[in-house]
């Protein structure tokens, strides 16, 4: 399996992925910088991987960090997160990654993120999200195969 690795500077991405024979490996990875100038750097060395991510600590950086950065995903606190946020982002071909984090009961989130139209939950309650996800879909369903 896949297992995660620590920092790693811009420039050093390339000696883990050889031309063309990873190209696929790099489609599945998300890659995300702590400093703003390190995945600006990063996208302007691989503009062909399109799965840089960027964090946002308020929903009001989402037009700077398209400008500067170019992120195919977008992740921040569920609290930034409302439909509006989530059609912009996807109106600019962005996906939306919501933090729902903590060990704590998270179904209202979970909930509002599944209504909003996040395409990625990070959790740290995995089976509690799915089977929310799992709710949802089977009442979204059978709502539809009842008209």
């Amino acid at each position: 399996g896949v297992q995660g690795i620590g920092p790693v500077a811009a420039e050093d991405v390339s000696a883990g992925l050889r031309p063309h024979k990873d190209e696929v490996k790099a489609a599945a990875m998300l890659f995300t910088f702590s400093k703003e100038a390190a995945a600006i750097d990063f996208r302007a060395r691989y503009p062909h991987i399109r799965t840089l991510q960027a964090y946002l600590r308020d929903s009001d950086e989402l037009d700077h960090v398209i400008e500067v950065i170019d992120p195919d995903v977008v992740a921040t606190n569920m609290k930034h997160i409302n439909k509006k946020f989530v059609e912009e982002c996807h109106s600019r071909n962005i996906k939306v990654l919501a933090l729902i984090l903590g060990l704590e009961n998270k179904s209202k989130l979970n909930r509002k993120a599944l209504e909003y139209g996040v395409d990625i939950v990070a959790t740290d309650r995995p089976k509690a999200c799915k089977q929310q996800y799992i709710q949802s879909e089977f009442l979204t369903t059978s709502l539809k195969t009842r008209k």
